[in-house]
């Protein structure tokens, strides 16, 4: 017997260029301060380093949190999003009362399937980035409709 749910979650390769962004930003703003403070002494352009480390993490770690708690679930009867760890956005609403449900993505998302998806009802307009299966997504929820 068929599952009656559809679940989706965020791509996995937004979760990788955060990281990789970050990575690169600290290498470069790392290197300046370290040319610029060569007249300072060697133990406080270590700590200076350290701290801004530290600081690139917990962003990191904030991003990818953000990015992991992206959630949507079709059902037989409408569909259920989730965005947000610390303060917590839901969605539900039954599929009658979707106005309009459309689908972006740029080269990378076709190539790796995500995209962002954007459903509008007729109280309010949820926007759900990065979602993997997109266009899957949006072809079960248009089955769903047409049932």
């Amino acid at each position: 017997m068929r599952s009656s749910t559809y679940k989706i979650k965020a791509h996995p390769i937004c979760i990788v260029l955060p990281v990789v962004l970050y990575s690169v930003l600290y290498i470069i703003t790392g290197s300046i301060i370290y040319r610029l403070c060569t007249s300072l002494r060697y133990t406080k352009t270590i700590r200076l380093l350290i701290i801004m480390a530290i600081v690139a993490a917990i962003s990191c770690l904030i991003n990818i949190i953000h990015i992991i708690s992206y959630e949507l679930i079709l059902t037989k009867t409408g569909i259920t999003g989730k965005t947000g760890f610390f303060t917590i956005k839901t969605m539900n609403s039954p599929l009658s009362k979707i106005d309009a449900f459309t689908i972006s993505s740029g080269v990378l998302g076709r190539i790796l399937d995500y995209g962002t998806i954007r459903i509008v009802t007729t109280n309010e307009e949820y926007i759900y980035y990065n979602m993997s299966h997109a266009e899957e997504f949006k072809e079960k929820c248009m089955r769903q409709l047409n049932m």
